[in-house]
């Protein structure tokens, strides 16, 4: 095969590429009740940090649930990581291990994070039983967090986070539906 040639197949395969890449099913998660994944109340403000829209094939790259949570109150709020769960598509309850705390073990308390009124924590969550602890390895590997479901069109999962405010414990539940567009 002459060069001419040789560009020419490798002009059509590099356009093929592209155009499967470009027609891959993509995955959206979205926050039930939000057009851009934001909760407000009385107390806090939270943003929810996933990508936009990612490879429905590549679903199994997402690994925790990230959010960046705000006290908008006059009193100090503390997140309670040992009464928060995940919730998988199944409707499974499962404990969650927060990314600071996860080089401890999965049974160990976590001890609550304090946040300052007029401050702000970035911070992500990963179910205890999505967590590989490789022996004789001292870092812990989050592994997929919605591999399992994703050859399904649609589904729900749920994060539920427990906040002490004023004293009270204040149950939020975020439902996240994820489609495949």
């Amino acid at each position: 095969m002459d060069t001419g040639g040789m560009i020419f197949w490798a002009v059509i395969i590099i356009g093929a590429l592209i155009y499967f890449i470009m027609k891959a099913p993509k995955a959206i998660i979205s926050l039930e009740g939000s057009k851009d994944k934001k909760f407000e109340d009385e107390f806090i403000k939270i943003k929810f940090i996933f990508n936009t829209e990612i490879e429905f094939a590549n679903l199994n790259t997402l690994k925790s649930i990230g959010f960046e949570i705000e006290n908008i109150s006059s009193s100090p709020i503390f997140i309670d990581w040992d009464n928060s769960i995940f919730i998988d598509p199944d409707g499974k309850p499962k404990k969650v291990m927060h990314l600071e705390n996860i080089e401890f073990n999965k049974k160990s308390i976590q001890k609550p994070t304090l946040i300052e009124p007029d401050s702000n924590l970035i911070e992500g969550v990963v179910p205890v039983d999505n967590i590989d602890w490789p022996k004789g390895e001292d870092n812990p590997k989050p592994l997929p967090l919605l591999k399992a479901w994703k050859s399904k069109r649609s589904f729900l999962f749920r994060f539920l986070l427990v906040l002490k405010i004023e004293k009270n414990n204040k149950p939020y539940e975020f439902d996240f539906a994820v489609s495949k567009v």
